[in-house]
């Protein structure tokens, strides 16, 4: 290993760069059992998967499997279904980097009379059949799919959302089977005065293949490879938003 400057001579070489044993220390790390997801695939593989875990901001604990179904977690450890999205006819999930990704509750889903009481947001694939995307795609390279942004809405039931209020917020080509959408997330850390409040943060891949091929992540024109920022309770629009 070289590193310039080191004590003030450049090019010096370090032969142990952790000099001497390091010490135990007193800090473990303990696992806890703390939900079983119930199988949901298909196939060769049966088993959930697992992706995420977020608060509604009540105390409330969701997970988002990425066969499609979202469960609400109890304290004892059961598991009840708040949403399925494997019921939708055009949710992809053939492909392990494809699926349900990752969900977000709108800071204002308990605040009565606000525009986003009652919102929750999903990230997931769909087949290209099922819309056209906010994005241009490259000419020469076929679509495979779709990664989709959905806002819901809770129904009468606390626990379970409306699976019929799906409204789309955005939708982005992806030309190759991996690297898709990732994390969507609020920032939770701010007031609701304050400029970035409820606005949704969307974590996209450079749309797949080794190398980036068609460097994605260094085309401001692209969605692909970004992290985008949105307000989602406003109307589609153009992109890049």
């Amino acid at each position: 290993m070289l590193i310039s400057g080191l004590a003030g001579v450049a090019g010096a070489q370090i032969s142990d760069p952790v000099p001497g044993v390091t010490p135990i220390g007193d800090l473990a790390v303990r696992f806890e059992l703390i939900a079983h997801l119930p199988d949901s695939g298909s196939g060769s593989v049966v088993t959930a998967q697992p992706m995420t875990v977020v608060g509604d901001g009540n105390g409330r604990r969701f997970v988002a499997d990425a066969n499609g179904r979202v469960y609400q977690m109890h304290p004892d450890g059961s598991l009840s279904l708040f949403l399925d999205l494997a019921t939708m006819t055009d949710f992809s999930a053939g492909d392990r980097q494809q699926g349900l990704s990752s969900l977000a509750f709108h800071p204002d889903y308990h605040s009565r009379g606000a525009a986003g009481e009652g919102k929750f947001y999903t990230s997931s694939a769909q087949n290209v059949a099922s819309g056209a995307p906010d994005n241009a795609v490259p000419a020469d390279v076929p679509t495979n799919h779709h990664s989709v942004i959905h806002e819901w809405t809770v129904s009468a039931d606390p626990d379970a959302i409306d699976s019929t209020s799906a409204r789309e917020v955005l939708r982005i080509g992806q030309p190759y089977r991996e690297h898709n959408i990732g994390q969507i997330a609020v920032n939770p850390n701010i007031a609701s005065s304050h400029p970035d409040y409820g606005l949704l943060y969307i974590a996209l891949g450079d749309g797949g293949r080794p190398g980036d091929p068609h460097h994605n992540g260094q085309n401001l024109g692209s969605p692909l490879g970004t992290l985008l920022r949105i307000d989602p309770l406003e109307p589609r629009g153009d992109f890049p938003r």
